[in-house]
């Protein structure tokens, strides 16, 4: 569930932000985007709080990955012992550069991390957040999100692009292979 919430809900922050943009952008369509232009590049990344060696032993997630996107899923996937992921994360919290987090099913950051917690701005999960987890009134951009009490994240997630869909008159409609990759995680 926390893997493909993640992939879910970056794709999800992905499709706003470069809707957001192109509508911003006078003379620009889907079609004549370059993915060389800056905008074109993806800006919100699911990392996968495991190792990438750990990822094997997840038979089921890999499996249903295979289903849904016909690959297990290690090239989608930033690993947390990845050299990238260490050096977004490993940046001051007040650098210009430093990562924004969201939280995908989970309400707080673990112990170990507990530095970057100034730099979450989402929460989003099906639990009640912990006090540790919640975010400070003073960060502008925080949106804390717990969602309604649902057995899966990737359930708010799948909610999430409802909304969307709903909002731009499913203008904007996320592929059937997300969809299925939502599904999944529910299901199993």
């Amino acid at each position: 569930d926390s893997i493909s919430a993640a992939i879910g809900y970056a794709f999800f922050l992905e499709i706003c932000r470069f809707t957001f943009e192109l509508a911003s952008l006078p003379g620009k369509s889907l079609q004549s985007v370059s993915s060389a232009e800056p905008y074109a590049r993806p800006q919100f990344l699911p990392v996968v709080h495991c190792q990438a060696h750990e990822f094997a032993y997840r038979l089921q997630t890999r499996w249903w990955f295979e289903r849904c996107i016909d690959d297990s899923g290690e090239a989608y996937l930033l690993f947390a012992d990845a050299p990238a992921a260490a050096t977004l994360l490993g940046q001051p919290a007040d650098s210009a550069t430093a990562p924004l987090l969201a939280l995908v099913d989970h309400n707080a950051m673990e112990p170990s991390q507990a530095s970057l917690q100034s730099n979450v701005v989402a929460v989003l999960d099906h639990h009640s957040p912990l006090p540790e987890g919640r975010l400070s009134a003073s960060t502008a951009f925080a949106v804390d999100n717990p969602g309604p009490s649902v057995g899966s994240c990737c359930t708010l997630v799948s909610l999430l692009f409802h909304e969307l869909s709903a909002v731009t008159a499913n203008l904007v409609v996320p592929p059937s292979g997300m969809h299925s990759l939502l599904l999944g995680a529910v299901a199993v």
